[in-house]
């Protein structure tokens, strides 16, 4: 099992960050991908220094949205630099978020287009953070002009956006939300999503699984966002994680050993 977004770096696991991937590793998860989220420039290398503290562990470097204004011609140039790392396997989080508390929509769609830019040039994929902005995001897709390979992170649109977005090629990654009583609208949406274009994820340490909330969250609790997956398409557990498996390593090129 892989779970394709866990954010190792959080603070939150500083006092036991080995101890959490050991017990992932028990648990059955062979590889976990570590995203970029922070905007300070000594921070953006963080995930690429736990990856390479850990053989199992890859990295993607970027800035979450709600960051955008912290991003200058520094933060791009050490991502460029970056993406060049075997252990880096893709450009993100980055994205568009609607809230009172982020960067006005035009910041973010400026710096957007600047990540994807640097990622287009790389050939590397993006990981995209889309929350409560899917119209503004599917307008800069379609006025944006070139191919862009990318995975819809911690996915909780529509059954419209989603065919969006995989007619443009991307891929769904599906966390612990799906567990939740009141996600009945977001099952209905993966049920029609294909398995081939599916990936799974923690997003720990946030949103722990139904069987898990209030405590923080962690890789090995992606097992249970498989389960929900499998019972969701009435498929086995081992179908789910042989075809996700498979996604995420053709998807991001990832080693077939784990």
């Amino acid at each position: 099992m892989i779970d394709s977004h866990a954010h190792l770096d959080s603070e939150k696991f500083d006092s036991d960050r080995k101890e959490i991937i050991d017990r992932a590793i028990k648990s059955g998860v062979s590889v976990i991908i570590n995203p970029g989220a922070d905007g300070n420039l000594e921070e953006l290398a963080k995930p690429l220094e736990i990856a390479d503290s850990f053989e199992n562990v890859f990295a993607t470097v970027g800035v979450h949205p709600q960051e955008a204004d912290k991003v200058d011609e520094k933060i791009f140039e050490k991502t460029k630099e970056l993406l060049r790392n075997e252990k880096v396997v893709g450009l993100g989080e980055i994205g568009l978020e609607n809230s009172d508390k982020n960067p006005p929509m035009e910041k973010q769609i400026e710096i957007l287009k600047n990540f994807v830019d640097i990622a287009s040039g790389s050939g590397k994929p993006c990981v995209f953070h889309i929350r409560d902005a899917h119209q503004e995001f599917q307008q800069f897709l379609k006025s944006y002009g070139r191919e862009i390979k990318g995975i819809m992170h911690c996915f909780s649109g529509t059954l419209d956006d989603a065919k969006f977005y995989l007619e443009k090629g991307f891929y769904i990654s599906v966390a612990g939300i799906i567990t939740f009583p009141n996600a009945e609208n977001l099952r209905e949406v993966i049920k029609e999503i294909p398995l081939e274009r599916l990936f799974v994820e923690t997003d720990s340490p946030f949103l722990a699984p139904q069987n898990h909330r209030g405590q923080r969250n962690e890789s090995s609790f992606v097992v249970e966002v498989a389960k929900k997956i499998a019972e969701i398409k009435n498929l086995s557990f081992e179908e789910v994680e042989k075809a996700t498996d498979f996604n995420v390593c053709n998807f991001l090129n990832l080693p077939r050993v784990f």
